[in-house]
């Protein structure tokens, strides 16, 4: 039995990041599809109040993920970019309204598939063509299952995305972000990295309808996102709100506070 637990645990750390998640995923009890978008395909998950869902949606919350694993060092990009933390997962777990985790194009096993390519994961993660073809994926979806509200909650990377999403959806009630990378150059000047070529920054570019309800989620101790950066995104918007919480940092403790946060604010 030792010996099985080993080789279970070895057959583990050997898969792939992708598989992780997807298994993570399965254990969670979501399903998932493979949909097509304009032009890349896109995994979609669904928790067990969407699967259950079979006609009009009052609200549905649709997550986005953080940027995973794009880079394996600073000038060699990742073979797989899904992230090797579940984080976003363990959030979804937590919702107990029909929910959907959005994926991003060549992520979750699709980084082989039809135009996928390293620029999609490293410098242009958040591109014009990766966000047309997450509002084509989700649109199509919202034909065939109509919701009358949507909500947008994205963890880091997913942070920026949704800020740009949310303005291309009528029905859009709020956006949440997590430790969202709102200002993409600022957060590049400050580690010394590489521009995000062909990447649109959230500060300068999104435009955010007054309507839409803005909920910025902030740690103190985030190293990896300057608090800075979003108080600075969130100046500009009158229903925004930033709510900080002083011994967090990019990735705890945002499990622990996500059902009592869901509840408090929907």
């Amino acid at each position: 039995m030792r010996l099985a637990a080993f080789l279970s645990l070895l057959l583990m750390s050997c898969a792939s990041s992708s598989t992780q998640f997807l298994n993570a995923a399965t254990q969670y009890g979501f399903t998932n599809e493979i949909q097509q978008g304009r032009p890349y395909f896109h995994r979609v998950f669904l928790n067990s109040a969407a699967q259950l869902v079979s006609s009009q949606i009052d609200e549905l919350h649709i997550y986005l993920d953080g940027d995973g694993s794009p880079f394996l060092n600073f000038n060699q990009p990742s073979d797989d970019p899904t992230s090797h933390q579940h984080l976003i997962l363990d959030l979804l777990s937590k919702d107990t309204n029909p929910s959907i985790l959005l994926g991003r194009p060549c992520y979750y096993a699709l980084q082989e598939s039809m135009g996928c390519k390293e620029s999609l994961w490293t410098y242009s993660r958040y591109s014009q063509d990766v966000i047309s073809s997450l509002v084509f994926t989700l649109k199509q979806r919202l034909k065939i299952k109509p919701a009358t509200h949507l909500v947008f909650i994205g963890y880091s990377g997913g942070g920026t995305l949704v800020t740009f999403l949310a303005s291309y959806f009528p029905q859009t009630r709020a956006i949440v972000t997590i430790a969202g990378n709102l200002d993409i150059q600022s957060w590049a000047n400050y580690h010394h990295y590489s521009p995000l070529l062909y990447s649109l920054n959230p500060i300068e570019l999104a435009h955010i309808p007054f309507q839409i309800k803005q909920f910025h989620l902030v740690g103190e101790q985030d190293t990896n996102i300057s608090p800075k950066f979003i108080h600075d995104f969130s100046d500009k918007y009158q229903n925004s709100t930033v709510l900080t919480f002083h011994n967090f940092n990019h990735t705890c403790c945002w499990v622990d506070i996500w059902e009592n946060f869901l509840k408090s604010i929907f």
